[in-house]
């Protein structure tokens, strides 16, 4: 049963309960009172007091602190990267050049020369503004993060560096 069906059905039983309760006894359930227990006894207009529409505000009051808001921080932390400055990563108008320190008269000082537009090392902008990942990746879309359903999906989470990953990720993450 899906969340929607089995907050309908909740719905309807707390309907059904709450119209046979004399009016003393009103607000009083095994569990206590719900969001749905006082909406049927606030001063709402009784046309608007039906299990539609007591379905529809408890369906806000879930989705509000939830769905929405995980798709949008996603999205907001793929666009936030940590380091706001230029790392040298990839060099895409010259070669890199890297030099060995030379520490002492018996080693040889060596000289590496990274090929103009070589990946060296990952960031999370590389990854973030990814194309193929993420189509239009400088748009803030927090729809990625839906399946075809409107459901949040977790097949992008992989892609969010915004905590590093492995051995330096952010202790608060696990």
């Amino acid at each position: 049963m899906s969340n929607a069906q089995s907050m309908r059905k909740k719905v309807s039983e707390i309907w059904q309960d709450q119209s046979a309760l004399p009016v003393k006894d009103k607000n009083v359930s095994p569990f206590g009172s719900t969001i749905f227990h006082e909406l049927f006894h606030s001063d709402m207009p009784d046309s608007e007091k039906h299990p539609g529409r007591m379905w529809q505000e408890g369906q806000i009051v879930i989705g509000a602190g939830t769905e929405t808001t995980a798709w949008i921080i996603q999205e907001g932390l793929r666009l936030s990267f940590g380091v706001a400055t230029r790392l040298q990563r990839i060099n895409s108008e010259a070669p890199m050049i890297f030099r060995q320190k030379k520490t002492n008269d018996t080693i040889e000082k060596k000289v590496w020369e990274i090929p103009t537009g070589t990946p060296v090392g990952m960031t999370a902008a590389l990854v973030h503004l990814n194309p193929e990942l993420f189509p239009d990746p400088h748009e803030f879309r927090p729809e990625r993060w839906l399946d075809q359903d409107g459901q949040l999906h977790r097949g992008l989470d992989k892609y969010i560096l915004s905590f590093s990953r492995g051995s330096r990720q952010c202790i608060g993450i696990k």
